[in-house]
């Protein structure tokens, strides 16, 4: 009797301390396993989540992931310890018993010794076998409520595991563009509105038609903001403001939200596609800027389409320059700048177009191309090339393109800004937008347009109007100018 309880107690060392090896291994992760007879469902560790250790309730979070396997560790070494002094006891009486086996089995005490060592056996047995029985993988529940486990059986596996997405309806693509940001409606006839809304229209499906095809984001934003470069109507490519000796310089960038790759150029005047030759220096250099001669020079070693000067000034961008030029004449020791520190001294509305999107990848991009201000110095810059403060694309947070006073955006850097602070902040795309437009820039001087990682879209802009799109996968498509030309709703502006 007294060599099979000595066997019994080191199976079941043996046996705990192969438990202990399943035990350490899933207890640090510090989250619950939860399964019943219908679903499984998983809990995230919280003061209400408890686990069943060795008979023993504890709150994972209360104690922590570490501090409940040092317990257990230390829990299981006593065990050990204990057993070790159990087995020697019973060594010793299997001995004394083999060498007087008369004597040992008629004396009343030990007897009862041997009795009490055999209870103390099963019990130890007993309390190990809930925690390492048949079911010792898995945490068998009755119910499972928002903030509580209630449980009628638990056992103590404690495994890695990742919240259950929650369903929800969001989209499988999401697009936004904008053609502008500035100016006064009301100086625009109903047929000059009319081109424009129909021009942004035709951009938007564009990028739709490409996203419900599985178009990488990265396409769709370069072939959206190409056709508004081709787009006479809008300040980018063919119909870009004049400079302040009356010629036409093009700034374009965009960038890959999955790998942060981006291409910018500025000042360039013979690429008919800006945004195109922006990418081409993202996919065929090590570099990130090209600017002037050079970068135009790149674009035709690349064989991309050129035109000349003539190409790109339209009639009504050659009006607005010559009114321009007399008003400058008036005006005692003039320069460009005083034209953009007064709303209505700007002739021609705050142009740059660009595009958002989020592919069915769950990859962001951005573009957006200007021709930049009426009268502009000479070799000005504004913020559309500039990586982070025009334009900017991470998976982690957004995808953002900007349009309004370069100078403005460039100093405060808006577009990583809005990333920014919501990375850091965990604000909301809406807050973090609202932030840049209605709190760090000053009234007048432009808008975003913003694609989160969930594909919810944020318009906002401090100007009188702002041409923009909106469409995704769930049937949204809409344009407009001051107001949507479809239905509206406070979450998308």
């Amino acid at each position: 009797l007294l060599g099979l309880a000595a066997l019994c107690s080191l199976l079941v060392c043996k046996h705990l301390g192969a438990g202990c090896g399943v035990c350490v291994n899933r207890l640090v992760i510090g989250t619950l396993q939860i399964r019943d007879d219908t679903s499984a469902k998983q809990v995230n560790g919280s003061p209400h989540d408890f686990v069943e250790v060795w008979g023993l309730q504890l709150t994972v979070r209360a104690l922590g992931a570490s501090e409940l396997l040092d317990f257990i560790q230390a829990r299981l070494c006593l065990a050990f310890l204990f057993h070790l002094l159990l087995i020697r006891q019973a060594l010793l009486h299997l001995l004394e018993g083999l060498l007087h086996p008369r004597q040992f089995v008629l004396q009343p005490g030990n007897l009862r010794i041997n009795i009490f060592i055999l209870c103390l056996l099963i019990s130890l047995l007993s309390l190990a076998v809930p925690c390492y029985g048949q079911n010792s993988t898995e945490v068998q529940s009755t119910e499972v409520q928002s903030t509580e486990v209630q449980s009628t059986e638990l056992t103590c596996t404690v495994t890695e595991s990742q919240p259950n997405p929650t369903t929800s309806n969001q989209p499988r693509w999401t697009i936004a563009i904008h053609g502008g940001a500035g100016g006064d409606l009301d100086r625009w006839t109903p047929a000059q509105r009319q081109i424009r809304l129909e021009g942004l229209a035709k951009a938007l499906r564009t990028g739709t038609q490409m996203l419900e095809k599985s178009a990488k984001a990265i396409d769709v934003v370069e072939a959206v903001v190409r056709v508004l470069e081709d787009d006479p109507n809008f300040n980018a490519g063919r119909g870009a403001v004049l400079n302040e000796i009356g010629e036409h310089s093009l700034d374009a960038s965009l960038m890959d939200g999955s790998d942060l790759s981006c291409g910018a150029v500025a000042n360039v005047r013979k690429s008919r596609n800006p945004i195109s030759l922006a990418r081409a220096v993202r996919d065929k250099t090590p570099h990130v800027f090209l600017v002037g001669e050079e970068a135009d020079a790149f674009g035709i070693q690349c064989q991309l389409p050129t035109e000349e000067s003539q190409y790109f000034k339209t009639q009504e961008q050659i009006e607005s320059w010559n009114e321009w030029k007399k008003r400058q004449a008036n005006k005692p020791q003039a320069t460009s700048r005083f034209d953009h520190d007064r709303g209505q001294d700007r002739l021609f509305y705050l142009g740059t177009v660009g595009c958002v999107a989020m592919d069915t990848h769950g990859n962001l991009a951005a573009a957006t191309s200007t021709g930049g201000l009426l009268g502009k110095k000479y070799g000005r810059i504004g913020d559309t090339p500039i990586i982070g403060a025009g334009t900017y694309a991470n998976n982690a947070t957004l995808a953002v393109s900007c349009t309004g006073v370069g100078e403005l955006f460039i100093r405060n850097h808006i577009a990583s800004a809005i990333s920014s602070r919501m990375e850091f902040l965990k604000e909301s795309l809406r807050d973090a937008a609202r932030h840049a437009i209605e709190k760090t820039l000053p009234r007048d001087s432009g808008g975003v347009i913003c694609v989160d990682a969930q594909g919810n879209i944020e318009t906002i802009y401090n100007t009188p109007i702002m041409a923009r799109g909106q469409a995704n996968s769930e049937g949204l498509f809409r344009v407009g100018l001051a107001d949507f030309a479809g239905p509206d709703d406070s979450s998308q502006r």
